[in-house]
């Protein structure tokens, strides 16, 4: 998103390829240098002999071995220098101390002046000023060394004069203020974007420049400037040089600076030697902290939470209780009680009670001992891709077909892995081997392009036709085979595994349907089948839902036999039709998961499954009725289905969108458990005729089948059958479920927002939850670009003003006011600077040619050449005035005209003699004529020459500058500007009279320079804000979204919906331990069968109230009988809990555990600084892992060194 104000409208990729190709240029350059360095190294090495191998040997020491990592830290200030006295700056040696800087030339530490006028002195109280003469005309101070080690950024606190507030104004070249450093292993001070070299410096980039010229109104008062501080600078005894190159003179050219500071604003790297205080402290403490008492505090705090846990288990005087690092002795143990503060034991019935009721009293009154938060479960993780608590991902499979996006849910996939780990122990498979037939894909049925190629559209449709007639051929072949393969095998089937079996042949079934749905529809559209397809056909479209409800019911069937939660997935077919139905519409109102009338939630967070009987925690199943009252625990919310009949037809779910906080793709959550309840009541809640008949068989199917299922549950109830079914709907089917269930079913499945409509996606992009801190913290830029561009009304006004409005700038996940701060400052140069330049420059690009500037030149050459030949012509006209034909013509009339008449007046009367007077005469005459003449012409071919020879060489000139005015956008470096191509008229040009006109190229040049030096300031400017745009515009698209969310989805909650009870796990009253279960008879026993037969006490008959009225008097129970009865603990919760399995063996190679140390696990997330400071544990696989953190050191310039050296002696 280039275009993200105005200023920077002009700040495109032409900037940045620029740039680029300027860094690729300077890399050239150190390439080439440090070739010669290493050569230079390479010479010098010669001179010297080195054992390297002993010198590295001895070199290796854990002086550097520890690296830590700096947070950055936006408020912290570090070496804060206030310049207001002397102290802060001395003299500097350079040039190996040839040379000495003094410590202030040209500047001297001054008090407040009166703040008026250009040489009145800053009112900002004693300050270092630049006003004084300097060193021709060269000012700078020099600050004493300082550790930069751990810092990026100097921030130097300044006043720019503006001819009003007591200083004049830097205007002229190299009057700004900049940056030089040396450090102690320097030859000289250079800027501070220059890194050193054995033989001088090179550019590295950057700005060298603390304040720049033209600010502005911006230095007008005291401001922080920064200048970035870069790697190689950063150094324990760093000095810097505050340099101003140039100035006019005493008192002109003014700056005032009254602190020099330094900061860090992002995270570095340092190496610190472990023999450096900081390093001991933190390898200690494992953390950076340094404070001694801060660490004091910590070890106290957790010797005190040591002492309260031994305290409430073992009493409170185990040894080493009370120990503290306070000064005195910290090994001290905790001081016995003495004997007449110790407690005796209560003897006696009285002392029982009484130390029963203050136990009681104490227990009321006493708070709850905090406790760790718990990890989330994998059924109530908010994620597409939910995870164990060890952080492993959960194999989780894709449903809904091979282009759909939708994943199994986390219980459905531990409800498969558990049902698989089981079968894996029966000595034979629970269900046989079945061939589901292969999914249809509608482009099997277009013919391909070849196939088409030059056929009339009837030959295409027989082609689709026939195709058609192939795959549905090739269907009802595979559903023949299946027949009679399955029916083959029903005749060597045990009677046992018959359900097994029967449930295997229900999923091929099911399959062939789809595949027959999927040819109707293709059918349909094709057209001409036989009556038989079409029959056929017919029937496989109208029965999908009925074979997924008889798919279902086996499954049911099949859970209810063997007491085990089976886990359905729903056919493509019906995720599909879920996916295409859900649209916003069913997410409008507050109504939320009411019968008929309800709406979906949106949240951040999974809320797990409730309906009337049931409540899902963690995965965990739970009891939500509490006798005739349902919902008690959880509010149901399994109640309106989900506007789809081909899902809603099996059992009303519970359908939640979830936004997931943690910024991955939102999705819809599918999520129900289908089963047979004995004890309802209620109409939707009575499943069909078939699942019922398949429930009600699990009472009295062990009269069919007796074979492995019920071998020892027959034996053990043979004769209690009509007992046994009179008290299945009061018998707990199901752990933790009401009685009367004893079969169910698990639908559990995901939907990526991806999948769903644009309607859908459109609308879950702009809901509020979308646009988090948290979520927009974890987009990425294109993620936030792309949301940008979808906004329906765009205000870019609006934008351009939100860019630099401090009150609008978010502070989380990150603080952004510094980049509206920035973006006012880069307004300013734009609106004071670019925007008058590229407005004139527009207007004059935008004149007609006659009165355009850039034209101008061309213009004045057309000119020229009609003036130049004016004025050849002119002198053509004079000479032929005073040389020409005529003239010559006028002295001939002159000077031969009367003796050439008299000559032919006497040649007509006779011949006349050579000698005669009149042919002398003649001959005379013509002679000084022919002598004048010859004369004249030879003056006019002279003065013609001459002007044609002038004239010739400017229209040359001037011809040439016309041709050359060719007009291009690409020319490089002035990339979509209308300037001159060829460089013979790019020149200015220079009228005949002298003047000097700009030509089009150097007009555009210098609009070109300018902005791009004014686009250089204002980049200046936004380069150290430039990575909080991201957060800037993720916070201007989140206030849009949420505005378009409001006005386009009034009805929608904008909220995180909860649902309002949500069950704890707990019932109201306390549950009695049971017995451990016996193992069932296999996998298959009856849910139900294998607990005691309960006798309903509410049914008395008459013989009964006689025996309980006149049964034996019962003795009145007393407080103690009373308190003991109820019990405060149950005393089984403290009773010593032993492994179920014995201990291992020892490991003969250690003698210890053959665990020990096996954590491996636990150190796969360090950070470099741990990883590199971590010792050996002993473990390969612990080491393992821990290596691969490492940081790798790079090696300095002393290493190049040694590693050439030893390269050179390995050749030698």
């Amino acid at each position: 998103m280039g275009n993200f104000a105005r200023a920077l409208h002009h700040l495109d990729i032409k900037d940045v390829k620029r740039k680029r190709l300027e860094e690729i240029a300077a890399k050239k350059i150190k390439e080439q240098q440090d070739i010669k360095e290493k050569k230079i190294i390479k010479e010098i090495s010669k001179k010297y002999k080195s054992d390297w191998k002993r010198e590295i040997y001895e070199g290796m020491t854990t002086t550097n071995s520890l690296t830590m990592t700096l947070p950055a830290d936006f408020e912290q200030v570090f070496n804060d220098t206030p310049t207001t006295d002397a102290e802060a700056f001395a003299d500097a040696p350079a040039r190996g101390s040839e040379v000495v800087y003094g410590a202030m030339v040209g500047t001297n530490v001054k008090s407040s002046g009166s703040g008026t006028g250009s040489d009145g002195g800053f009112d900002i109280g004693d300050h270092i000023a630049f006003d004084e003469t300097g060193n021709e005309g060269a000012r700078w101070c020099v600050l004493k060394p300082v550790d930069t080690t751990r810092v990026d950024f100097m921030t130097v606190r300044a006043i720019v004069g503006n001819g009003s507030n007591g200083g004049e104004t830097p205007d002229d070249a190299n009057e700004g203020l900049i940056l030089y450093y040396k450090t102690s292993d320097m030859f000289d001070y250079i800027p501070i974007n220059y890194y050193p070299t054995l033989t001088g410096a090179h550019a590295k980039g950057g700005s060298n420049t603390i304040i720049p010229l033209n600010i502005g109104s911006y230095g007008d008062t005291l401001r922080d400037y920064f200048v970035q501080i870069p790697e190689y600078a950063r150094t324990k005894d760093t000095r810097f040089l505050l340099y101003q190159v140039d100035s006019s003179g005493l008192n002109r050219d003014t700056y005032g600076i009254t602190n020099v500071s330094y900061r860090r604003f992002t995270p570095l790297n340092v190496v610190v030697p472990l023999d450096d205080p900081e390093a001991v402290s933190f390898v200690r403490v494992g953390t950076d902290e340094g404070d001694p008492k801060k660490r004091k505090k910590k070890l106290n705090d957790q010797l005190a939470a040591s002492d309260e846990y031994t305290a409430s288990v073992l009493g409170d005087q185990f040894p080493g209780q009370g120990a503290r690092v306070d000064g005195d002795d910290p090994f001290r143990s905790a001081p016995l009680t003495p004997d007449d503060v110790i407690q005796a034991s209560p003897i006696g019935k009285g002392e029982v009670k009484k130390s029963f009721s203050s136990f009681s009293a104490d227990s009321a009154t006493s708070d709850p001992e905090p406790t760790e938060p718990e990890l989330t479960a994998p059924s109530a993780q908010a994620t597409m891709a939910p995870t164990t608590d060890d952080g492993d991902p959960i194999n989780v499979k894709t449903v809904g077909g091979k282009n759909s996006g939708a994943v199994q849910g986390a219980d459905a996939a531990a409800v498969d892995a558990q049902n698989a780990q089981d079968d894996a122990q029966e000595p034979e498979t629970t269900e046989p081997e079945t061939t589901e037939p292969e999914a249809i894909d509608p482009d099997d049925i277009k013919p391909d392009p070849d196939e088409t190629k030059d056929k009339t559209p009837e030959e295409v449709k027989k082609i689709e036709k026939q195709k058609f007639n192939d795959q549905f051929d090739k269907q009802t072949n595979f559903f023949k085979e299946q027949m009679i393969e399955q029916i083959d095998k029903l005749n060597d089937l045990p009677v046992d595994k018959f359900v097994d079996f029967s449930v295997g042949i229900i999923k091929v079934l099911r399959g062939i349907n789809q595949a027959g749905a999927v040819l109707a529809k293709l059918g349909g559209l094709i057209g001409g089948l036989s009556d038989e397809q079409n029959e056929i056909l017919k029937y496989f479209e109208t029965k999908q839902l009925g074979w997924e409800k008889l798919m279902n019911g086996a499954n049911i069937f099949r859970s209810t036999l063997t007491g085990r939660i089976e886990a359905q997935d729903y056919s493509p077919f019906q995720i599909g039709k879920l996916t295409k139905n859900l649209n916003p519409a069913q997410f409008m109102g507050e109504n939320f998961y009411l019968e008929d009338s309800g709406n979906f939630g949106i949240s951040d967070t999974r809320h797990e499954y409730a309906d009337d009987n049931i409540y899902v925690l963690n995965g965990k199943v739970y009891n939500n009725t509490d006798g005739n009252r349902k919902g008690v625990y959880a509010t149901p919310l399994a109640n309106m289905g989900v506007f789809t009949p081909e899902i809603d037809g099996i059992g009303r779910g519970y359908g939640q969108m979830i936004i997931p906080k943690d910024g991955s793709a939102p999705y819809f959550h599918y999520y129900d458990y289908n089963y047979y309840n004995m004890n309802s009541t209620d109409s939707g809640e009575v499943p069909d005729k078939f699942q019922q008949f398949m429930a009600d068989l699990a009472g009295t199917v062990r009269k069919v089948l007796p074979g492995r299922l019920f071998n020892d549950v027959v034996n053990r109830f043979e004769g209690n059958l009509n007992t046994f079914n009179n008290n299945l709907k009061e018998r707990v089917g199901l752990d933790g479920w009401p009685p009367g269930i004893h079969g169910a079913t698990l639908h559990d499945f995901k939907i990526p927002l991806s999948d769903l409509s644009q309607e859908m996606q459109d609308m879950i992009a702009a809901h509020p939850l979308s646009w988090t801190p948290e979520r927009m913290a974890n987009m990425s830029e294109d993620e936030i670009y792309e949301q940008f561009y979808s906004l329906e009304n765009l205000d870019y006004d609006d934008y351009s003003e939100y860019m630099s409005d401090i009150t609008r700038m978010p502070t989380e996940p990150v603080n952004t006011v510094p980049f509206a701060v920035a973006m006012q400052d880069i307004d300013k140069i734009y609106l004071e600077e670019y925007e008058p330049i590229s407005d004139e420059f527009q207007k004059n690009q935008e004149k007609g040619y006659n009165e355009s500037p850039f034209t101008e030149a061309e213009r004045a050459a057309y000119d020229d050449l009609q003036t130049a030949k004016a004025q050849m012509e002119k002198e053509s006209d004079e000479n032929n005035r005073l040389r020409g034909t005529q003239v010559q013509l006028d002295l001939w009339d002159k000077l031969v005209k009367p003796a050439y008449d008299a000559f032919v007046k006497a040649t007509k009367n006779g011949s006349v003699s050579g000698n005669s007077p009149i042919k002398k005469r003649l001959d005379k005459q013509h002679a000084k004529w022919k002598k004048q003449s010859d004369k004249m012409e030879a003056e006019a071919a002279r003065v013609q020459k001459e002007y044609l020879e002038k004239y010739y060489e400017q229209v040359d000139r001037i011809s040439e500058y016309v041709n050359a005015q060719g007009v291009s956008n690409s020319i490089e470096g002035f990339e979509g500007y209308a300037t001159t191509s060829d460089e013979k008229g790019r020149g200015d040009y220079t009228t005949l009279d002298g003047r000097v006109i700009t030509s089009r190229f150097n007009l555009v040049k210098s609009h070109v320079d300018i902005t791009r030096e004014i686009q250089g300031r204002m980049m200046e400017l936004y380069e150290p804000v430039a990575d909080l745009k991201k957060y800037v515009d993720g916070n201007y698209v989140r206030e849009a979204k949420i505005k378009e969310f409001g006005e386009k989805h009034k009805t929608i909650s904008g909220e995180s919906w909860t649902p309002k009870k949500k069950g704890s796990g707990k019932t109201s009253t306390p549950d009695k331990p049971k017995p451990k279960p016996k193992p069932r008879s296999g996998s298959g026993s009856i849910a139900g069968l294998d607990e005691p037969l309960v006798i309903d006490k509410n049914k008395k008959n008459k013989n009964e109230e006689v025996i309980l009225k006149c049964a034996r008097p019962q003795p009145n129970r007393d407080l103690f009988e009373r308190l003991k009865q109820k019990q405060f603990f149950n005393p089984n919760d403290i009773k010593p809990v032993f492994p179920e399995n014995p201990p291992p063996q020892l490991d003969p190679k250690t003698g210890m555990h053959p665990n020990y140390g096996k954590n491996a696990k636990r150190f796969g997330k360090l950070d470099p600084a741990s990883a590199n400071s971590m010792p050996p544990t002993g473990d390969p696989e612990t080491d393992a892992v821990v290596d691969k953190q490492r940081t790798k050191p790079k090696p300095k310039l002393y290493d190049k060194l040694k590693k050439n050296i030893r390269k050179d002696l390995t050749n030698k």
